[in-house]
């Protein structure tokens, strides 16, 4: 641009430049870890946060963990056990905020517990002469909650130190399991003979 005056006069152009961004930025999340059932996962989970600005850059991303306060990313950071909510968003160098997404994470790394036991006692030498049920107990303290238990198991077969393994496997895919051993059946009576003396 330029100006003249009234007597003709001249002046040099002059220059402005203009950087112009009204865009706001994107963020997206990679997750790495061990993906399990029902959508949650088995081991802790690796967020990793990647921001683009086609005009005037980024000046920083955020994020916030549950109700946790707002964090300045500056690598992948990890999520431990439990249903957590990551939000994160970033802001480029106009000052543009994007709105914020959120991903929700469910890790439940932690196997059930398992346990057996015959439904009856044997006799004084340990014995059954009859069939024999183990029954299995199970919990899950990972979060995800049990989803199956191998129900009581019926040996009929004879035998000594028979074993039965039992199984349990949470919402989260992640399993245990539990052998009762030591079992011994003997349903057959003794054969008593007379020999001549």
């Amino acid at each position: 641009f330029n100006s003249t005056d009234t007597a003709g006069n001249r002046e040099a152009d002059n220059t402005v430049t203009f950087k112009i961004d009204t865009a706001a930025p994107v963020t997206l999340a990679s997750l790495s870890g061990s993906m399990g059932s029902n959508g949650w996962n088995t081991s802790v989970v690796s967020v990793m946060l990647s921001a683009s600005d086609d005009q005037s850059g980024i000046t920083n991303t955020y994020y916030i963990l549950d109700d946790g306060t707002q964090q300045t990313y500056h690598g992948p950071f990890t999520v431990e056990d439990g249903i957590h909510t990551v939000k994160y968003w970033s802001v480029d160098n106009a000052s543009n905020t994007e709105i914020p997404e959120s991903i929700t994470l469910k890790i439940d790394s932690v196997a059930p517990t398992i346990t057996g036991a015959v439904t009856t006692l044997p006799n004084s030498n340990s014995w059954y002469n009859g069939n024999v049920v183990v029954h299995f107990d199970a919990s899950d303290n990972g979060g995800s909650g049990l989803a199956t238990v191998t129900p009581d198991v019926t040996v009929c077969s004879e035998g000594a130190g028979q074993s039965v393994t039992g199984t349990a496997v949470d919402n989260a895919g992640n399993i245990a399991s539990f052998t009762v051993s030591g079992i011994n059946i003997d349903r057959t009576p003794p054969v008593t003979t007379c020999l001549p003396l």
